[in-house]
């Protein structure tokens, strides 16, 4: 029992130690302590039980990132009831990584991939238990757990092309945060980024090699329009894993810790029978690190926990590692720290360098922002007065058409014919009525000014006044008829 509460104490121990704030890469000495651990208690009870009470996964960036590695190496080197205590936190997984993504600068991205890779991972093993967390089976093995039926083999490939589609996400995403700015390779931060490449890249060669022999597999039984979305899907993710192992391999952070494997030129031809005699399955090789063993970071021997038959099991006498102890604390730290310090300086610059790039991005993102919403404003007012004036067009033409059909109408209805015709002669009458109104009119004007004219009156004595008319002062003077007219000599005026 005392034991027991050693070996769980060491596990926390090097719990606490993997997976902490410092942004660098998690010490493999810990790593291994947290499997070996978890073949001695044959499960993942106390790394869940320690996850979930004390490691702020939710809270701080750099350690749901460490997380997600130490994850990762346990549920590919742990023991296989690993797995299945796993299985259960694949929502904790899937919560994790949508509360990272809101994120999207630093660590926020690239937490959100590997979430997804661990998911898509727990899912593969939930729904196909006999592969073990390395994937190492031999193609026997393969065929058994297909059952050789081509439907299966069908639907396999569909989850290993997921699988491996994951991982080429993740590592587009981990090579596009260093900005092109490859030197970060070799600084802390950056190892803590690339160091998750080495079990992805062990995933990867499995993969490949799983994919390739099943496309072969179902080109001998199907036809090849089936197929086709599957060409597509093979030959786009051959590319990119091309890259990816040129790109790493090209890296000294993997010189010394991992051997990686390249693929040929071209991608395999599935419509021929020699291609899968040349096809080779790809390697990858973890070189070995010197690490101090034994002190307060691991207890116990190391051991290998996979038997050459690929199958999980007790350690043999002749596979245990004699501990041996060094001068240096930690062979990765010996191996890199003269680098490191090197590079402190150019580190810093290109921090400065990588704030300043991101501080005028941010300034860019706002100008062009504020451009987007002025020419969408300006946009919108247009299509608005495009519309007005279509709507006025519109209903200027049906105005038109209603009154030149109401003309029409008009025209053919007699009544309407009538009315006009009966109007029409109306004002002719009107207007000849008027016309010999004036020419009477003016013919009297004209008598009168004649009369007026040949009586010699005064300008001052033409106008007579109501009263004149009416109560004429001297009632015996002498009186002018003229016509109608009488004219007054005394008054000089008309009567």
């Amino acid at each position: 029992m005392a034991s027991i509460e050693k070996l769980k104490r060491a596990e926390v121990t090097a719990l606490q130690k993997a997976i902490n704030l410092d942004e660098v890469p998690a010490k493999e000495k810990h790593v291994r302590t947290l499997i070996i651990g978890t073949f001695q208690e044959k499960s993942a009870h106390t790394f869940w039980a320690f996850v979930n009470s004390r490691i702020p996964v939710q809270g701080n960036p750099v350690v749901a990132w460490k997380f997600c590695y130490v994850l990762h190496k346990i549920l590919r080197d742990g023991h296989p009831n690993v797995i299945k205590d796993s299985i259960r936190y694949h929502p904790f997984l899937v919560d994790l990584g949508r509360l990272w993504g809101h994120l999207k600068l630093g660590h926020g991205p690239l937490i959100t991939k590997y979430c997804e890779l661990l998911a898509v991972k727990l899912d593969f093993h939930r729904k196909n238990p006999r592969f073990p967390g390395n994937l190492h089976i031999t193609n026997d093995e393969l065929g058994r757990i297909a059952d050789n039926d081509v439907n299966n083999y069908f639907q396999l490939s569909v989850e290993v092309f997921d699988y491996m589609e994951c991982i080429l996400d993740l590592a587009t995403v981990i090579f596009g945060s260093f900005d092109m700015s490859r030197a970060n390779s070799m600084t802390g931060a950056g190892q803590c980024r690339l160091v998750v490449l080495i079990p992805c890249i062990l995933d990867s060669c499995q993969l490949y090699d799983f994919i390739v022999k099943m496309m072969f597999r179902l080109h001998t039984s199907l036809p090849q329009d089936t197929l086709s979305g599957h060409r597509e899907r093979f030959a786009k993710q051959f590319k990119q894993l091309q890259h990816l192992y040129y790109s790493s391999s090209n890296l000294q952070f993997f010189k010394n810790l991992i051997q990686i494997p390249s693929l040929p030129e071209r991608a395999p031809n599935f419509f021929s029978a020699v291609d899968i005699n040349q096809h080779v399955t790809p390697v990858a090789k973890v070189q070995e690190v010197p690490e101090e063993v034994g002190g307060d970071h691991a207890e116990g021997f190391l051991v290998d926990t996979q038997s050459t038959n690929g199958s999980y099991g007790p350690p043999r006498p002749q596979e245990m590692v004699v501990p041996v102890e060094t001068p240096s604390t930690n062979g990765f730290d010996d191996r890199f720290a003269d680098s490191q310090a090197a590079a402190a300086e150019k580190e810093r610059i290109t921090d400065d360098l990588l704030q300043e790039i991101e501080r005028l991005r941010k300034v860019a993102d706002k100008i062009k922002s504020d451009d987007l919403i002025v020419i969408e404003d300006l946009r919108n007012r247009v299509v608005e007065l495009e519309q007005q004036s279509e709507e006025q067009r519109a209903q200027s033409d049906l105005e038109k058409q209603t009154m030149m059909h109401q003309i029409e109408q008009s025209a053919k209805n007699p009544e309407v014919v009538a009315n006009f015709a009966e109007l029409d002669k109306r004002a002719k009458a009107t207007d000849e009525k008027l016309k010999k109104m004036r020419d009477v009119y003016n013919e009297l004007r004209e008598k009168h000014v004649a009369l007026l004219r040949s009586v010699n009156l005064e300008p001052s004595n033409q106008k007579l006044t109501a009263y004149d008319l009416h109560f004429p002062k001297n009632r015996s003077n002498r009186s002018i008829p003229i016509g109608n007219l009488r004219f007054t000599k005394s008054r000089s005026m008309l009567v």
